[in-house]
């Protein structure tokens, strides 16, 4: 995801924006899992400062705070979906810049981020699947991109992640 986040940071520059993105398990128990976010991963908070002078540019502070136990896949899958969170609310910035935009929490928006996260994910794995970089890569199960993520098959709110995507206290991804 380091790749896919300067890529972000870069994005956020050409608009005049310098990005601060963070990463953080969620030790202190910030994600909310009981309804009606029963079943969440990740959260993002952020913090718009509009520039104090012409010479500088406005900055957004982006925390994503992903469950303590999410393992590795989970919690890059946690990170490109948040990632479309910023996309979405940068694309509803509007020209005053005097204040971040508020994405209302939808099914529609959620589902939305979802797509994007498993498709970028899945060509992540793909590049990743290089023979010369299986070492220093984290790759996903094996088949994990076989089928469409499948979002219709429950009216909940609760993700059913495949195999190899899961809370795991044993192998969290912060350790």
């Amino acid at each position: 995801m380091a790749h896919t986040i300067r890529g972000i940071v870069n994005h956020f520059r050409k608009r005049h924006i310098e990005l601060d993105v963070r990463v953080i398990p969620d030790t202190y128990g910030i994600i909310p899992l009981n309804a009606p976010r029963e079943g969440t991963t990740s959260v993002m908070m952020s913090k718009f400062v509009q520039r104090a002078a012409k010479t500088e540019r406005d900055r957004l502070y982006a925390s994503i705070f992903i469950h303590q136990n999410a393992n590795k896949h989970l919690a890059r899958v946690c990170i490109a979906h948040e990632i479309y969170h910023l996309l979405l609310e940068l694309d509803a910035l509007q020209s005053d810049r005097k204040a971040w935009p508020v994405i209302p929490f939808t099914r529609a928006i959620e589902d939305s981020c979802n797509h994007f996260a498993w498709e970028l994910c899945r060509l992540h794995d793909e590049f990743n699947k290089d023979d010369s970089k299986r070492k220093t890569h984290i790759l996903f199960p094996i088949n994990t991109f076989q089928q469409p993520f499948n979002m219709n098959d429950s009216t909940d709110w609760i993700i059913r992640w495949p195999d190899g995507f899961a809370l795991d206290p044993t192998k969290p991804f912060w350790k």
